[in-house]
């Protein structure tokens, strides 16, 4: 039991020294804070079609950002401070209220 406990904690250790989840957070903070600022929904709107245009363009701009510094890793390896599935979960809420917008 002590060898599967230990290797875990080895586990966490080479993740935490190989990664930078501060900045890897930062990235995740970002998008959050730009996923809060979307349009909002006025169906019919030419004005908030062009404004969820503009917005959409930023989202991907900030979530590509955000993702490409991520390694990714499997969900037992993360630090409890991630964001990157909290993130994930307002970006997808958030595109499904774009998507209500464009009708898909």
């Amino acid at each position: 039991m002590n060898s599967i406990k230990g290797m875990a904690t080895n586990d966490a250790a080479i993740v935490v020294g190989a990664w930078d989840f501060t900045k890897i957070n930062k990235g995740y903070q970002e998008y959050l804070s730009l996923a809060d600022k979307a349009p909002p929904l006025k169906r019919k709107a030419d004005s908030a079609e062009a404004a969820w245009v503009h917005w959409l363009r930023q989202e991907r701009a900030g979530w590509l950002d955000a993702v490409s510094a991520d390694p990714l890793l499997p969900e037992g390896l993360l630090p409890k401070s991630y964001l990157g599935q909290q993130a994930a979960a307002a970006r997808q809420a958030v595109l499904a209220r774009a998507g209500e917008l464009f009708g898909r």
